[in-house]
C-alpha cells in the first residue's frame, strides 16, 4: 500500500474518515469521487482530546429581550409614550371626531395610533420618530393656527419614546454582542 491510502485506512478507522484530523478524504466512497461534506462527518473529539468544537449561543429576539433582559428605564420611556399616544388618540377621536364631527381629524388619530402601536409591540425605532417629528409639526401648526401652544401631549410621548427605543437597540447590541 502506499501512503495515502494507509492514511486513509487509518483515519477511516480511528476518526470515521474525517478529513480535519490530518487524513485525506476518501474519495471513492461517497458522491462518486467528491469529498463528502456535511453532518456525516462530525465526530466527537476522542476521549481525553481537546473539545475545540464551539457553538454560537441561540440569538434572542428582541421580544425576549425586553421581557427577560431589558433596563427598567427603557421599558418605563417605551411604555410610558405608548400610553401618551393612546391617550392622545383616544382624545383626538372622543373629542374632535365624535363631538364636532371633523372628519379631518381622522388621519391624525391614525398616524398617532399606528405610531403608538409600532413603539408599543414593535419598539420600532422608526416609529418612534415619526412620532416625534409628527409632534414637532403639530406643534408648530397649533402655534401658527390658534396662538397658543397644542399638542405638547404627543411631543412629551416622541421624546419619550425616541430616548427609550435608542436606548432599548443599544442596549440589545450590546447584550448579543452585535456592532
Amino acid at each position: 500500500m502506499d501512503g495515502n491510502n494507509q492514511n486513509n485506512q487509518y483515519n477511516q478507522g480511528q476518526y470515521g474518515g474525517n478529513q480535519y484530523y490530518g487524513g485525506q478524504p476518501n474519495m471513492n466512497q461517497y458522491n462518486q469521487g467528491q469529498p463528502q461534506m456535511g453532518y456525516q462527518n462530525y465526530q466527537q473529539p476522542m476521549a481525553g482530546g481537546m473539545n475545540t468544537y464551539q457553538y454560537a449561543p441561540a440569538p434572542i429576539s428582541k421580544k425576549e429581550f425586553y421581557k427577560k433582559y431589558a433596563d427598567k428605564g427603557s421599558k418605563g420611556n417605551i411604555q410610558g409614550a405608548a400610553i401618551l399616544l393612546y391617550f392622545s388618540f383616544a382624545l383626538n377621536f372622543f373629542v374632535n371626531f365624535i363631538s364636532y364631527g371633523n372628519t379631518a381629524i381622522l388621519i391624525d388619530c391614525i398616524i398617532i395610533l399606528t405610531t403608538a402601536l409600532c413603539i408599543h409591540i414593535l419598539y420600532s425605532r422608526i416609529a418612534a420618530i415619526i412620532a416625534l417629528v409628527y409632534s414637532i409639526v403639530n406643534v408648530i401648526m397649533y402655534l401658527s393656527i390658534l396662538g397658543k401652544p397644542g399638542g405638547w401631549l404627543i411631543l412629551v410621548a416622541g421624546i419619550c419614546a425616541v430616548i427609550g427605543t435608542f436606548k432599548l437597540e443599544s442596549e440589545y447590541k450590546q447584550h448579543t454582542g452585535i456592532r
